[in-house]
């Protein structure tokens, strides 16, 4: 796995609520999408990071924060630091489950965390929370960006009520997208404004 330059893009973050996906030691990867709906945990993985350039292949300007909700745990998946992660489901999920498991992996931290947490998340950076009823994204400063995503089930509105204290939203317009179509098409909007 090759990593993309430092600083070679504009910093961004995102951040993933799942609703029922549970962290689980025992995670089979046979099964992804009874657990919870993990697999759109691993899709969101293999966007965030991975590219198809052989000679930029992975994203080290990216992390990912992913909020158990249910469950109150977190995972913050740090791009300049993770190291033998492959493009594919079962791989990622594999890779979860050693993380689920308490193995130590480069780059990864999980811990309890709480939903308020996200307010904090990218220090001075702008905070969107991605949402049909918001005006279209435009990325038009060189900023580093924060995007909060749901999963299958969306954001609630008390959760969005909350984050709204500190964040906006935005919307990708009036379709709904898959939840890892969403990181790829906000993935391409800061490459092509702001890519080297």
């Amino acid at each position: 796995m090759q990593k993309a330059t430092a600083n070679q893009f504009l910093k961004r973050t995102f951040v993933l609520l799942m609703n029922e996906a549970k962290p689980d030691p025992l995670l089979s990867i046979n099964n992804l999408t009874g657990s919870g709906r993990m697999d759109i945990l691993c899709r969101v993985v293999i966007t965030t990071f991975f590219l198809g350039d052989d000679t930029r292949g992975f994203r080290s300007d990216t992390d990912l924060f992913v909020f158990f909700r249910k469950f109150g745990k977190k995972i913050h998946l740090d791009g300049s630091k993770l190291s033998g992660l492959n493009p594919d489901e079962r791989s990622i999920g594999g890779f979860l489950k050693q993380i689920f498991s308490g193995v130590s992996l480069p780059g990864v931290e999980f811990k309890p965390g709480k939903l308020d947490e996200i307010l904090d998340i990218g220090g001075n950076n702008d905070r969107l929370i991605l949402d049909l009823s918001g005006p279209l994204f435009n990325p038009d400063r060189k900023t580093g960006y924060v995007f909060v995503l749901g999963d299958h089930a969306g954001i609630s509105l008390e959760d969005r009520n909350l984050m709204e204290l500190k964040a906006k939203r935005v919307s990708l317009g009036p379709r709904v997208y898959l939840t890892s179509q969403c990181v790829s098409i906000l993935h391409f909007l800061l490459d092509r404004n702001f890519g080297s």
